[in-house]
């Protein structure tokens, strides 16, 4: 789909993305930070971004990190 007026084509996108995600989750003190490669593996998807939390609570505010500042990007 061809960018329009109400659309913007994504300022990061494959690797660039997947470690700005890893670098935002551990400025959230995120531990096991995992990026994976899964080009040879997937259509879906070219990484995967895996990390874990201490609490249910620290998971939401690592989302909440990774998703606000993209969203500023």
């Amino acid at each position: 789909m061809p960018p329009t007026s109400t659309t913007r084509p994504p300022k990061l996108v494959g690797l660039p993305l997947a470690s700005a995600c890893s670098q935002y989750a551990d400025e959230k003190q995120a531990q096991d930070i995992v990026v994976m490669d899964l080009r040879k593996l997937s259509q879906l998807c070219d990484y995967f971004v895996i990390c874990s939390g201490g609490s249910l609570p620290h998971l939401k505010a690592i989302r909440e990190e990774v998703v606000g500042k993209l969203a500023k990007e």
